[in-house]
């Protein structure tokens, strides 16, 4: 048995721990945090084992996300593959120091979990099953919408890309642009971008916005009607792009053409549905097989990737609900 604390400021150290279900003295989920700097306690928790340390990491995110939304980076590599079975094997690991049996079966399936996470197919399977599910938006169905804009979200920067001589648009985020312009380019529909500086972004670069601009102007021949750089997720996205573009107001845009990744449509909808906007779903990025049937069976940095995004939307969209009511 051993005894964590949760602090209330100023973390520089952290262990997540876990613990199968048990008592709290406080209403919050299992999960804790463990500080090597020694603040005012916040609350404890008795830790029973290792076992249960996928609940406790999923309490924890589920606590901290709002009053700590700096840490949403850390919170959500902690929980996302390949950290969390990364986590869960050394957690068998300790555990058959008293438990061998148990110990050894714990580390199987944390090695059996990442391979499988790591399977493209298995990226597949999850995106058609624990996401709700979205279909490709044909131009003749958005002009016949009545959108009124075509807003792109950002999906991250390249902090330092020398040959282009400073940062420029990720993958993801490059995709949606070149999706958004060509339908813009296809509707004449004004064109928005949302993006700022992700909470893992360090503040020294420009907001993705701003490259993203400047990208769809020299790249593309495309200049943006709208640019929001200061949201930090997507739900500040929805916010902030509900400011510019007053969806409950006399002249403003309130239907908008949504472009994103497949497996970030479902959560970025709900918000943006919050935010005051009707949303047509114009999604890219589909997780779909792309490699011969053995290969699709085999891990690989892509497929835990895809594996990835998907979780960790799936983790979000809860998150999301429950925020919601």
């Amino acid at each position: 048995m051993a005894v964590a604390q949760l602090v209330e400021s100023q973390i520089v150290i952290l262990v997540v721990v876990g613990s199968s279900p048990i008592s709290h003295p406080t209403s919050y989920p299992p999960g804790c945090l463990f500080s090597f700097t020694v603040f005012k306690p916040y609350s404890h928790c008795q830790i029973d084992s290792a076992v249960g340390f996928f609940w406790a990491i999923f309490g924890l995110h589920t606590m901290v996300m709002n009053e700590f939304a700096v840490l949403k980076p850390l919170i959500t590599a902690l929980i996302m593959p390949p950290a969390a079975p990364l986590l869960l094997a050394f957690a068998g690991l300790w555990l058959m120091r008293r438990r061998a049996a148990l110990g050894l079966w714990t580390v199987m399936l944390a090695l059996l979990s990442l391979w499988l996470l790591s399977c493209h197919a298995v990226a597949v399977w999850l995106a058609a099953t624990v996401l709700p599910q979205t279909t490709p938006l044909t131009v003749p169905n958005l002009k016949a919408s009545g959108a009124q804009t075509i807003v792109v979200l950002g999906g991250g920067i390249h902090a330092d890309a020398p040959e282009y001589g400073g940062p420029q648009l990720a993958p993801s985020a490059l995709g949606r642009l070149r999706y958004g312009v060509h339908l813009a380019r296809q509707t004449g529909l004004p064109l928005a971008f949302s993006g700022g500086e992700g909470w893992a972004q360090s503040a020294q670069f420009a907001p993705e916005s701003h490259i993203a601009a400047e990208t769809s102007l020299q790249d593309f021949g495309l200049r943006m009607r709208w640019v929001e750089g200061q949201s930090r997720d997507t739900e500040q996205n929805a916010q902030m792009t509900a400011q510019l573009l007053k969806p409950g107001q006399p002249g403003g845009v309130r239907r908008i053409a949504l472009v994103t990744d497949a497996w970030h449509m479902p959560r970025s909808t709900l918000y943006f549905q919050r935010a005051g906007f009707e949303v047509v779903q114009a999604p890219t990025g589909f997780v779909r097989p792309v490699y011969d049937t053995l290969l699709e069976w085999l891990p690989s940095a892509y497929g835990l990737t895809q594996s990835r995004h998907v979780l960790r939307d799936w983790v979000g969209l809860q998150m999301a609900r429950i925020k919601g009511g």
